[in-house]
Order: structure tokens, then C-alpha cells, then sequence
């Protein structure tokens, strides 16, 4: 079905007031806007702008339409247009946020070698690694694995003893260990 005022094709231009920017812009879509406005991290005024990149992840994954962007430089741009307009994004941003592709929770770390099990799409497509962080809701999964990543040699029996000691610190400063802290841990434990 397509909208025509006359011979003029509708364009949508949506804010993200109420949090529906990019589902808002997805419905447009699908009653025949052929142009639709936004930016890149949805900057713009009040609640800001529908989000490009959300947009065209969500019609070519969901709904098999090549949008033409080029999905493994979002993020990079978002980056840049971040340094350039000197604002940060909440970490666990839709595609661009730093957490999209990173685990704290043991349960899905024991599940971290299938991702397809715990990502609704590959991380490849974004050109973002994947990663543990280790916290108060890690496992022994999750030591084994930032064992593996930071190249340290930990025996079977030393990783619940680790496992202790990280969900301590992280109670105590009530964040997520760096890798610093970790390797700290191990020097100390091990």
C-alpha cells in the first residue's frame, strides 16, 4: 500500500518520545513512506530523532530488506559523531552501545561459545568483538573464559576460589572488575 499526496511520495520524520522512534519509523515504512529521517544515535532535539542504525538493522534482519547502509560501519560512526559532538551514550544502547556484545552473567557465559543461543544476530555484522566482564553475577564459566582471554594459567581447582574473590571486589566497588583487577586477583590467589 502506498501513501501519495498527488505525485509527492510521504516521508516520515518521528521523535522518539515514547521510546518507539524506530518502530514508529518501521510502520511508516510499511504503509509506503519511501524517505524516512533520522540520524545517526537518533541526535536531535527533545526525546530525539528516529536512529538510522536501529532502523536499518531491524529491516534488514527482521524483515530481509537491503537498506544499502553498511551495518559494519554504524558503529564507528557512532563513535566518531560522539567525539566530534562531544556526548556519551548509555552503555547498553541498541547496536552502537558498548555492552551489545559483552556478558557478566555466568549462566550465559557457560553459553558463551554458542552465540547464536544467547545474541539475536552475529556480532560480525556489527564488526564488534564479543567479551566477558566480570562481576558480581559472573560464574565459573566466566573466570575460564577471561582466563583464556588474558592468556593466564589457571588451575581447575584455583577458579572457584577466583570466582570468590571477584564477586567480592565487585560487591565492595559495586561495578564490574577491569582486566587490571582480575590479573591482580590471580597474581594474588593463584
Amino acid at each position: 500500500m502506498k501513501f501519495w499526496a498527488g505525485d509527492v511520495p510521504v516521508h516520515y520524520h518521528g521523535h522518539n518520545d515514547f521510546g518507539l522512534g524506530m518502530a514508529c519509523a518501521i510502520a511508516a515504512i510499511n504503509v509506503g513512506a519511501e524517505w524516512i529521517h533520522g540520524t545517526i544515535d537518533g541526535i536531535g532535539e527533545r526525546a530525539d530523532n528516529a536512529n538510522i542504525p536501529e532502523i536499518g538493522l531491524a529491516l534488514e534482519l527482521l524483515y530481509g530488506t537491503d537498506t544499502g547502509l553498511k551495518l559494519e560501519k554504524v558503529r564507528g560512526a557512532s563513535e566518531r559523531l560522539r567525539e566530534i559532538a562531544g556526548y556519551d551514550l548509555e552503555p547498553w544502547k541498541a547496536v552502537v552501545g558498548q555492552n551489545l556484545f559483552v556478558r557478566e552473567t555466568g549462566a550465559v557465559a557457560a553459553q558463551f561459545h554458542l552465540p547464536h543461543a544467547i545474541e539475536p544476530y552475529s556480532s560480525e555484522l556489527l564488526d564488534t568483538p564479543r567479551g566477558i566482564r566480570l562481576g558480581k553475577k559472573s560464574g565459573t564459566a566466566s573466570i575460564k573464559i577471561k582466563d583464556k582471554d588474558l592468556g593466564l594459567e589457571v588451575a581447575d581447582n584455583q577458579v572457584p576460589v577466583l570466582l570468590d574473590e571477584v564477586k567480592k571486589l565487585a560487591i565492595k566497588k559495586r561495578g564490574l572488575l577491569t582486566d587490571a583487577e582480575f590479573t591482580e586477583i590471580v597474581k594474588r590467589c593463584a
